[in-house]
């Protein structure tokens, strides 16, 4: 008996056929979608919002893409009257935002971390030299 493969190898050459271009078409439109998806991804996160980008408005300055950038020259004080230039305004913003460092005011965590911080202190270079010279 004598089997014809003739017509049944043609057959499975067209199934072959078939389903590599069945497989290239899905391939296709799935690196598509990646694309695309990464794509909306990037631009989502581009455009979050200040509070939950921070950097946002950075990259925006630092790459010029900022038409007016804010600048900071008067403040009004709890007075109402107002700064009278940029030096002003620093010196007020300091004087208001950074406490004295009175020490009679220091409660005892805060005079054991003066005390510690004012002790001498072994840097990476110091320790080498100790274990060179032993």
């Amino acid at each position: 008996m004598r089997y014809d493969t003739g017509t049944k190898g043609q057959e499975t050459e067209k199934l072959r056929e078939q389903r590599r271009a069945q497989y290239l078409d899905v391939k296709t439109k799935y690196a598509a979608t990646i694309k695309k998806e990464k794509f909306t991804s990037w631009e989502e996160y581009c455009n979050m919002t200040l509070s939950t980008n921070p950097w946002n408005e950075m990259y925006r300055i630092a790459a010029g893409k900022r038409k007016h950038a804010a600048q900071i020259t008067t403040l009004r004080k709890p007075d109402g009257t107002l700064t009278a230039d940029l030096h002003e305004t620093l010196k007020y913003i300091l004087e208001h935002f950074t406490p004295e460092d009175n020490q009679n005011d220091d409660s005892d965590n805060h005079k054991q971390a003066r005390t510690q911080s004012q002790e001498p202190t072994d840097t990476a270079t110091s320790l080498w030299m100790k274990l060179r010279m032993q």
